[in-house]
């Protein structure tokens, strides 16, 4: 039996899933496209026109509609503002070279999710 010399690189990423429950924050983060999933939810299509309230740019609401998608051109920074109190959580990641933000916010109850990411989603599919 062979075995992988520890100098070969490796096809994998890493991402953290932080999930925040909330009912009134606001999470925004600079990024200048998405990739819209099919039904499964994998990436079909990346476009810059963002779908009415799914700009992190403006500002997303923690609850509404289901957004479950992966943003692209991330800076590496974002806040999350909570209106009904004063306090704001700011997020930097540091050495950011390619910036990746998966979003996820389920169509009832108070969290959301927030996943910095080294590469796409399904990135082992796309070109």
């Amino acid at each position: 039996m062979s075995s992988i010399p520890a100098t070969r690189p490796c096809p994998m990423g890493i991402g953290i899933h932080p999930r925040l429950r909330t009912t009134q924050a606001h999470f925004r983060a600079k990024v200048d496209g998405i990739w819209m999933t099919g039904d499964d939810p994998l990436p079909r299509s990346h476009t810059r026109n963002f779908p009415s309230t799914w700009d992190l740019c403006e500002s997303v609401a923690a609850n509404g509609t289901l957004i479950d998608n992966a943003y692209t051109g991330w800076s590496g920074g974002a806040s999350i503002e909570w209106p009904e109190q004063p306090m704001r959580l700011d997020i930097y990641v540091v050495d950011m070279t390619e910036g990746y933000c998966d979003f996820y916010r389920p169509p009832h109850g108070a969290t959301f999710c927030v996943e910095p990411a080294s590469h796409p989603i399904n990135a082992f599919h796309l070109p």
